[in-house]
């Protein structure tokens, strides 16, 4: 980071609805779909760091002192990326600390969706995950567990920034918001998420709610490398005590993992209804229904021709007579043309169980399910089904 900068930051409240081990992705914009970017994610589960996918420096610096960036301060272990801050020499003269960091391999981060899983260290050191470029950089988040300075306010914050390098003046112009936090980030893991949506809106998530919105003070039109790390901010937070170094409980900033997205073209649908990806649908009556237009379905339809069924009477004479039965002009259910229109009647299961009873010529049936049944009038009854 250079010397000269302006810098504009909000301080965001809004409400927190929790820490969450995982979340689903933001929605993707009508005609896309979220699709994974590989070379930029990693459970973080192998032995050992991927060097396909991971270096253990920075391509832009080599720390900020008074620290340096040691390779075997990052390493994978227990299925976590593991970024240590420890002594380099005691004498607090000079880059007396050792810092830790991880660069993707490939400069490919472009607009997408990228996010991880976060445990800060308990130091004075920053807990690290961010973009770059040649000229721009998005950081996710830069926060602290232990800072020496204002520790009750830095440490319930999630700072997110971007940052336009000018490289022919030197300036360093910066545009950014805070996130007050309902517990320090060293005492749980949280998934930190950036939506680089274009090259001027960046949307910043913390455990899947979206917390910020910032807008780069340029247009970053660069892919960036992805950068995981520990760094010394000695006149925003102070430097971290040799106590805290030497305590490797203390010590080390974890990333659980990192996922990365991009968007691609995704097949719409238009329903019935006309609407894009829609719910709506055609019923077994050939009404669109469902969706935003409200509307139930129809019962669905009977088969025919029913099968007539006539109950024995009282005698045990068995009778054979055909009960006609017509579907009505909603399709709702049965109509009774052949009886007078004072009967009663029943509908029972075929184990005889009784669901609805009523007077009349109408059997509704609009809140059945599939099924067979029987429709029973004094000494006749008769089967049908609905499918």
């Amino acid at each position: 980071m250079l010397k000269n900068f302006s810098f504009l930051c909000l301080v965001i409240l809004l409400p927190f609805s929790g820490i969450l081990n995982a979340q689903k992705l933001p929605d993707a914009p009508l005609g896309y779909k979220w699709q994974a970017i590989p070379s930029l994610s990693d459970e973080f589960n192998d032995d050992e760091l991927n060097h396909d996918k991971w270096e253990s420096s920075n391509p832009y610096s080599t720390g900020r002192e008074p620290s340096q960036y040691f390779e075997e301060n990052a390493f994978v272990s227990g299925g976590m990326l593991h970024l240590m801050s420890t002594v380099k020499n005691n004498k607090h003269k000079d880059n007396w600390i050792w810092a830790a960091v991880v660069s993707s391999t490939k400069k490919e981060a472009f607009y997408g969706y990228y996010e991880a899983r976060i445990k800060c260290s308990s130091t004075g050191m920053s807990s690290g995950f961010w973009l770059r470029g040649d000229y721009s950089e998005i950081d996710v988040m830069e926060n602290f567990g232990e800072p020496v300075k204002d520790k009750a306010e830095i440490s319930y914050e999630s700072h997110m920034r971007t940052h336009y390098y000018n490289q022919e003046s030197g300036e360093d112009i910066i545009t950014g918001a805070d996130y007050k936090m309902p517990v320090q980030c060293d005492e749980v893991f949280n998934i930190y998420g950036v939506w680089w949506k274009n090259s001027e809106i960046v949307w910043m998530y913390l455990n899947g709610k979206k917390v910020a919105e910032i807008k780069p003070p340029r247009d970053f039109l660069e892919k960036m490398y992805l950068i995981f790390d520990t760094e010394v901010f000695k006149d925003w937070t102070g430097e971290p005590t040799l106590y805290q170094l030497d305590d490797d409980q203390k010590n080390t900033a974890y990333v659980d993992w990192v996922h990365s997205y991009t968007l691609v073209e995704a097949e719409v649908i238009t329903d019935c209804s006309g609407e894009p990806n829609g719910k709506a649908y055609l019923d077994d009556c050939g009404q669109c229904v469902g969706g935003i237009t409200s509307k139930e379905p129809c019962v669905k339809n009977l088969m025919e021709p029913l099968d007539i069924v006539v109950k024995p009477s009282e005698t045990g004479a068995s009778k054979s007579k055909a009960i006609p039965l017509e579907v009505d002009i909603n399709n709702q259910g049965l109509t009774i043309t052949n009886l007078p229109e004072n009967i009663s009647w029943t509908v029972t299961d075929l184990f005889e169980k009784e669901l609805l009873n009523g007077n009349g010529t109408k059997v509704l049936l609009s809140k059945m399910v599939a099924g067979k049944y029987f429709l029973k009038s004094g000494e006749y009854a008769v089967t049908f089904e609905i499918k």
